[in-house]
């Protein structure tokens, strides 16, 4: 059977893979955050992004249409960010003279 991985961020992006019954989902996940977690150089801003409160859910596209899918992984992701604290450090040179 075919299933689907649906993932939604805050920052409002999407993943949609076919995956097999062997998939790690946690391991998808760490893969997601090593990619967008990290410092960002704005001109004289410096920003630490700790990385985003993720949506991963897993159905079946056989019985699960595309907005029940979003849907499910809008929950998901907002169950996560419930449970995290998640502050970006923002550091302007201007604040420490």
């Amino acid at each position: 059977m075919a299933k689907l991985l649906v993932v939604s961020a805050v920052m409002s992006f999407l993943v949609v893979s076919l995956n097999n019954e062997n998939a790690d989902i946690s391991s998808l996940r760490e893969r997601i955050q090593q990619q967008i977690r990290g410092e960002y150089h704005l001109g004289d801003v410096d920003l630490y992004y700790p990385g985003a409160s993720l949506g991963i859910v897993e159905v079946d596209p056989e019985t699960t249409d595309a907005d029940s899918a979003l849907h499910a992984a809008d929950i998901a992701m907002y169950q996560e960010k419930k449970h995290k604290q998640k502050t970006p450090f923002v550091a302007h040179p201007a604040l420490h003279s």
